[in-house]
């Protein structure tokens, strides 16, 4: 019989609705219809076959019934549970649970479980949000030969929180898994799984186009205490009281597969003592890519190993490893650096070697390449004087890395040439008696000379070289490093041009993977290879074919080893770019978009968003490929969402000197800014259209604090001021020109008063515009003949300007905010050049490096305070600036006022004492500044030392205990280096690190007479005539211009306003 409940509202607490059969007839049919159904408080909801009591009954048992519930809400907590379940040998029931609306469950469970039978089916669809806490929805099957049910789950919304959702077996076969959503959101500690102890694993599907992990994701266990990194919040900051190491503690990327590839660490030897079986297990953890429990159990296993003794070595090294692959390369650096103090004690070369080459690989990946090769060096001396092969192989790969860094690519050849010359040699070696001879120092060979020192220590025979070669471990070792110098060779070469090399020495490092045990490493080795493989085949189209099987046949290799292991990072790197692959290729997408979700799928499951958002970004551009934009949007938006905790991870963690951030960050928020563009085109109203303009502006207003963030390496950065320009609204007769340098096309996004926003595309691609901006640059700071400059002035200012002028014009504009992008920020805009006119002779110009980052509040001028800071005299090296003392007076006498700390009063100590004590609105700077490509390389001089940007903050910002901020610093005497995006960037971001409203500084550094004449006369004209900044620094250059002896825009365009234009 079957058992029918309807009604208006059904409540379940502590009640049970059921059927069962104790025969073999089939139980009934179980069917519930109501616009509410809550079952909490142990209620059950229940149909099964419980198999039939008479033993000497030998027919079949029945099969359960099948419960079938339909509602609007379907409400389940309490340990409440939906059943359909088979004791005997029946089949479990079919469950089909429909709901209009939500699906809510918490601590409860839906079920369908069978002891030998085979699992029912579950059918779970809801128009709305199936979301479970703490439960589970399973098909299982306890035991026998039975399959695990099907379970097919089809909402718009999936929210899994600390639950399951499970099809599993014993000896049958695992049932399949089939969840189509929109979103599909699930906690770390969640599991989807359709495995089968003995019989066939199932399949699990998950259609889901957005996959959002952010709220629900449980970070990996700490491995040291986070709270000591807690940093001063930005709002509390000021004076000394500052801090900018990140909570979180990763503090670059995790060890990326695209990179140079670094020696693994030496192996164990297994001759050693038993009495570091728990550092072995942490050797056994790495080797399988588990690397939270590698370090778990190497930081275990440290205190009771022999310090002296190459267990703890080898544990040690194996655990900065195991950091640097988790992201802590910090974490590497603190722990190998008071072992290396202790060991430079010693003349223990074997330790020495492996100390200071394993430090300089870090210093490497952290960028800070003059520790790395003097590391390098050590441990290339420690490691001739050790005799040992391995060793000296091991740094030269490193070696050979950090000469590739810095583009030596000869140096980097003739390194991983002799590296790979010494593993021929010892595999010759061992297998006859010849001896192994050590190259001459390896450290100043190249391919074109005899190495230059003398030293070659020579093994003699087998004794001498203590067996190293032939023992199993050492040659297993120097099998694995040789495929890592393989592919560093064949990259190397890709990097040179000789794409036919690159390709044949990928193929080679192929066959060299191949014979390796399985490991983490052996499968990250082939992904490496594929990646490789996939840059070659762009470019080389005679082998295109073979490298494109190639791809595929290694990523399927790493694919395989992956799922051997469960390691898990390396299963999502696989499935992705096996996704890439296909995406490239005809007839692809259908392949591309189910394996892209499957390598969603597997970025879910731990902490893992520097791969995660990868997915996201893929699966928008397969979403923009097929004409689908909403749902590319959605993807586009929730690889941002990834990206934005973890964007300051990518300030380091590569040791090649390409920027990470700019190779694989900036791209995402270009394609969600193109699309936005392209669909604010297409609007069918102007209301649609500008918010599309204005959802454009503000992501590239996030990609402008992530670069200012990325150079300071600080994400206080880009606070916001209390008073910002709002996208879409610009002061009476101001402009804002917000040029995107897209790679085919240029956009520029003009705004003027009344909230009036247009977009223009220009016909011109980034590289075009970056060549042309740089060789403009190159010309002015030249000094070059007029005709030179102008030559290059002119189409930038076609390209720039020229689109936007008649809009100008018809708005009476006569001041411009610009917000450079790119190589933009290499130029001076005043400078550029209409065929009559340069563009400041027309309007004042201000830079901004970001609307949402720029103070718009106009200051009183009232009770200034002015501290003019600076050197005339000659120290450090650095020229004098004889114009410093008469600038000084000048502007005193022009302000009325005027505090001086000038040659050897100019000191760290005396700055610190006057923004300690007093207010200044005005601060000038009239001392050299050099803005490099990182923090590490910009600096103001000071008498007695550097003032870095860090230093320049907290002096400044002493002033917020008195709500008191800098309007306007001045810096004089600064320079950029030609053709660095990154230092110009710097430029552009001074004002908002140092914590004034606005800056004057100069691209590049101004004859001393003409910069103190230019500084003073705006000043004159900022404080006599009243003018705006902007308005004051026009004049200025325009007064410059004027003059015969400074006409040359070299003179007065270096001069630019950054930030505030009141």
């Amino acid at each position: 019989e079957s058992v029918n409940v309807s009604g208006a509202g059904a409540k379940q607490p502590n009640s049970w609705i059921y059927t069962a059969t104790h025969s073999s007839g089939n139980g009934g049919e179980l069917s519930i219809s109501s616009p509410l159904l809550s079952v909490g408080d142990n209620g059950v909801i229940y149909a099964a076959t419980l198999g039939d009591e008479n033993l000497c009954n030998t027919g079949a048992d029945g099969n359960g019934g099948n419960i079938e519930i339909k509602v609007k809400q379907l409400e389940m907590s309490g340990d409440a549970s939906v059943s359909a379940r088979s004791l005997g040998t029946g089949n479990a029931g079919d469950i089909s649970i429909i709901a209009d609306e939500t699906i809510q469950m918490k601590n409860s469970a839906v079920t369908t479980q069978a002891e030998s039978a085979d699992g029912g089916n579950i059918s779970v669809r809801s128009q709305g949000i199936i979301h479970l806490k703490d439960s589970e929805i399973t098909a299982e099957v306890g035991g026998g030969k039975g399959d695990g049910g099907n379970i097919s789950i089809d909402p718009e919304f999936v929210i899994l929180d600390k639950s399951n959702i499970i099809a599993d077996a014993n000896e049958g076969n695992g049932g399949n898994i089939h969840i189509v959503a929109d979103q599909f959101i699930r906690s770390a500690n969640s599991r989807v799984s359709a495995s089968s102890r003995l019989g066939i694993e199932g399949t699990v599907e998950i259609e889901s186009s957005e996959t959002d992990i952010g709220s629900l994701t449980s970070l990996p266990a700490d491995f040291l205490d986070a709270a000591r990194w807690l940093k001063t919040p930005c709002s509390e900051r000021s004076g000394q009281n500052t801090s900018r190491l990140v909570f979180g503690a990763r503090d670059a990327l995790p060890t990326r597969l695209d990179d140079w590839l670094a020696s693994p660490p030496c192996h164990f030897e297994r001759g050693e003592k038993s009495d570091f079986r728990e550092a072995l297990r942490g050797e056994e953890f790495y080797r399988k890519g588990d690397f939270a429990n590698a370090v778990r159990s190497l930081e275990s296993a440290l205190p009771d190993l022999d310090k002296q003794g190459k267990a703890y070595l080898h544990a040690l090294l194996y655990l900065a490893s195991a950091y640097q692959s988790l992201g802590y390369h910090q974490n590497a650096l603190t722990l190998l650096q008071s072992s290396a103090d202790d060991a430079k004690k010693t003349e223990d070369f074997y330790r020495h070697a492996l100390l200071f080459g394993t430090l300089g690989d870090i210093y490497l990946s952290l960028g800070d390449v003059a520790e790395a090769e003097s590391y390098f060096k050590k441990g290339l001396t420690a490691a001739e004087l050790s005799k040992k092969p391995e060793l000296l192989t091991n740094i030269l790969n490193h070696k050979g890395n950090l000469l590739a860094a810095a583009k030596d690519y000869e140096g980097a050849a003739a390194a991983y040439k002799k590296s790979l010359d010494i593993i021929r040699q010892s595999e010759e070696s061992a297998q006859n008696t010849q001896p192994f001879s050590f190259p001459r120092s390896a450290w100043e060979c190249s391919p074109e000379m005899e190495c230059k020192t003398g030293f070659k220590p020579v093994l003699r025979s087998h004794a001498e070289r203590g067996n190293v070669e032939r023992d199993q471990a050492g040659n297993s070792y120097l099998n694995e490093l040789k495929s890592k110098i393989l592919l560093n060779a064949a990259h190397l070469k890709f990097l040179k041009g000789d794409y036919k090399g690159a390709a044949a020495d990928t193929e080679k490092a192929m066959r060299q993977i191949e014979t390796l045990p399985e490991s983490h490493d052996k499968s990250s080795d082939f992904i490496s290879l594929a990646l490789l493989a996939r840059n070659i085949r762009k470019v080389y189209l005679p082998d295109k074919e073979h490298l494109g099987t190639l791809v595929s046949e290694a990523l399927q290799k790493a694919k395989h080893i992956a799922e051997n292991l469960n390691d898990i990072p390396n299963l999502s790197y696989s499935y992705g770019y096996l996704g890439q692959y296909f995406e490239t290729e005809e007839n692809g997408y259908a392949e591309a978009l189910r394996l892209t979700r499957k390598a969603l799928f597997f970025a879910q499951q731990g902490n893992y968003p520097e791969i995660l958002y990868l997915w996201q970004w893929q699966l928008g551009r397969l979403f923009q490929a097929s004409g689908d934009i909403e749902k590319s949007l959605i993807a586009y938006s929730q690889a941002i969402s990834t990206l934005q905790p973890v964007r300051k991870e990518f300030f380091s963690g590569y040791r090649s000197k390409k920027d990470a951030f700019y190779e694989n960050v900036k791209p995402v928020y270009l394609a969600l800014t193109a699309l936005l563009l392209k669909q604010a085109d297409a609007a069918e109203n102007d209301e649609k259209r500008k918010a599309g303009l204005k959802a454009a502006v503000n992501t590239m207003e996030l990609l402008k604090a992530a670069e200012l963030e990325n150079y300071f390496e600080d994400e206080c950065v880009t606070v916001k001021p209390k008073k910002t320009i709002e996208p879409g609204h610009v002061p009476a007769r101001t402009a804002l020109i917000y040029p995107i340098l897209f790679p085919d096309h240029l956009t520029l996004l003009l705004t003027l008063p009344g909230g009036i926003m247009k977009q223009i595309n220009v016909q011109a691609d980034a590289e075009h515009i970056r060549k042309t901006a740089s060789q403009f640059r190159e010309r002015l700071q030249g000094i070059s003949k007029m005709n030179r400059i102008l030559y290059y002035a002119k189409p930038l200012y076609d390209l720039l300007i020229r689109p936007v002028e008649a809009e100008l014009k018809a708005g009476e504009t006569d001041t411009l905010m610009i917000a450079p992008d790119g190589a933009l920020r290499m130029i001076p805009f005043a400078a550029l050049y209409d065929g009559k006119q340069f563009l400041i002779e027309k309007y004042a110009v201000a830079t901004v490096p970001g609307i949402t980052m720029t103070d718009a509040e106009q200051t009183r001028r009232e009770n200034i305070g002015v501290l003019l800071n600076g050197l005339s005299e000659s120290v450090q090296g650095f020229e004098t600036l004889p114009g410093v003392e008469n600038e000084f007076e000048e502007i005193r006498k022009i302000m009325g006022k005027g505090e001086i700390l000038l040659n050897k009063t100019y000191t760290s100590d005396n700055l610190l004492h006057k923004f300690k004590n007093y207010d200044y609105s005005f601060v000038v700077m009239a001392t050299h500044g050099v803005f490099g490509s990182s923090p590490r390389d910009t600096f103001l001089l000071t008498y007695n030392g550097r003032l870095d940007m860090n230093q320049m903050e907290e002096l400044i910002g002493l002033g917020k205990f008195r709500n008191r901020q800098i309007d306007l610093l001045t810096l004089s005497a600064c320079q950029t280096a030609m053709g660095d995006e990154r230092a110009a960037l710097g430029l552009c971001g001074i004002a908002l690190k140092a914590g004034a409203k606005s800056a004057v500084a100069t691209l590049w550094s101004v004859y001393d007479e003409s910069a103190s004449l230019l500084i003073t006369e705006f000043y004159k004209e900022l404080r006599i005539s009243g003018s705006s900044k902007a308005k004051a620094l026009q004049n200025a250059q325009k007064k410059f211009l004027s003059q015969k002896a400074y006409a040359h825009p070299a003179y007065w365009a270096p001069f630019l306003l950054i930030g505030n234009w009141y």
